[in-house]
């Protein structure tokens, strides 16, 4: 238990600090198709096959085209950016409005 670290251990959380150096990606988040887990630093890709191994659950996505290019990988799969920001736009309203 915590006896056997022989330090105390503390965490310090600020959900709403601002992050200096913070990257902002103006897209979706590129997602695992089977556990939603987000692509990040510890993912494995394989660039020749357009596809990535999600680090939670070990299952392979595919990349959307226009994210792998031969000279910039995804910005979130940087260790100096493993924060980083997404801002997208709005959310989409597709249902039918009652007339």
């Amino acid at each position: 238990g915590a006896d056997a670290l022989g330090a105390p251990l503390g965490l310090l959380f600020s959900p709403m600090r601002a992050i200096d150096g913070l990257q902002t990606v103006r897209r979706e988040p590129v997602t695992c198709g089977s556990c939603g887990g987000v692509l990040n630093p510890f993912s494995q890709m394989d660039p020749h096959a357009r596809r990535w191994r999600c680090p939670l659950c070990g299952s392979w996505s595919p990349f959307d085209g226009h994210l792998l290019t031969a000279t910039a990988p995804p910005l979130e799969v940087s260790h100096e950016h493993a924060t980083v920001e997404y801002e997208i736009g709005p959310p989409r309203d597709d249902t039918p409005a009652p007339l």
